[in-house]
């Protein structure tokens, strides 16, 4: 009489591992973003120091081009401040400073 074998017990697999919390951004891309702001905040400051002393001092009456550069540098002063508040500053915006 032919008797049958069991067959052999198969290995459980082991418990898996819960997942690692996602890892916070790392400290240089922070310092980064960090010294972009301020760069752009800085330089947003400049742009509306060099218009109001246009404002000042150039003299908007007899030369015209003049308040094309004022309203540019605002513009200008206007965007750097945007870019800096924006939740994340595009990166190109390096290029700008």
């Amino acid at each position: 009489m032919i008797t049958r074998q069991p067959p052999p017990p198969q290995s459980m697999p082991a418990p898996r591992r819960p997942a690692p919390p996602p890892e916070r951004q790392p400290t240089g891309q922070s310092l980064a973003t960090l010294v972009l702001r301020f760069g752009l905040v800085a330089h947003g400051i400049l742009c509306w120091n060099a218009s109001l002393q246009l404002w000042e001092n150039g003299d908007v009456v007899r030369q015209p081009i003049s308040v094309f550069l004022l309203l540019g540098l605002n513009v200008l002063g206007f965007v750097l401040m945007f870019l800096a508040a924006s939740s994340r500053p595009p990166r190109y915006a390096i290029w700008i400073l």
